[in-house]
């Protein structure tokens, strides 16, 4: 059975999961959606400005669960042997997974981009920079 500590602890971790998920993702969907809005503009609007900070918080946040989280699972580990059975837990935790998204993505030659897109500018970044490597530059 979890104690009420750890069930509270786990809690917060999800919010603060989830708040810093949030704060990225809205960073990067607003300024996705802002019409004119280009990342090579050496000044930014306020609005821009604060969409950047509330994008860099979220990933600072994040950074700060992560570390909280490797802290609480190495805590949990009883055995002398304490780095070595961290690492092989946390290597057959992220590589399978890691190993199968990779093979996916170059299977299905992900991402596909129609020639009609190869045109167009998605946040200021010409979608023909990601995907064409003769690209010419502006």
């Amino acid at each position: 059975m979890v104690s009420a500590t750890a069930n509270q602890e786990s809690r917060n971790l999800d919010l603060l999961r989830t708040v810093a998920v949030l704060a990225v993702f809205l960073a990067h969907l607003i300024l996705t959606l802002m019409p004119t809005h280009d990342v090579y503009d050496q000044v930014h609007s306020p609005a821009v400005e604060l969409l950047y900070g509330l994008g860099e918080i979220g990933v600072l946040l994040f950074f700060v669960h992560t570390s909280l989280v490797l802290l609480l699972s190495l805590e949990r580990i009883k055995t002398g042997r304490l780095f070595f059975t961290f690492y092989i837990r946390r290597f057959f935790r992220i590589y399978p997974l890691s190993t199968a998204c990779i093979v996916t993505v170059i299977a299905l030659r992900i991402p596909y981009v129609p020639a009609q897109l190869h045109s167009r500018r998605m946040a200021g970044v010409p979608v023909q920079f990601v995907f064409d490597s003769e690209f010419d530059e502006r």
